[in-house]
C-alpha cells in the first residue's frame, strides 16, 4: 500500500481490533509516504 489514506484505515481498523503494534505501524508508513497527511 503506498496510500496514506488507506494507511491509515488500515492502522485504525488494526487499533481497533487490539493490535497496537501492526496499528503503529501502518499509521508511520502513512506518514512516511506523504509527510504532510494529516489523520
Amino acid at each position: 500500500l503506498k496510500d496514506p489514506e488507506l494507511l491509515q484505515r488500515a492502522g485504525a481498523i488494526a487499533k481497533a481490533m487490539g493490535n497496537a503494534e501492526a496499528s503503529n505501524k501502518l499509521i508511520a508508513d502513512a506518514r512516511k509516504t506523504n509527510p504532510n497527511f494529516t489523520l
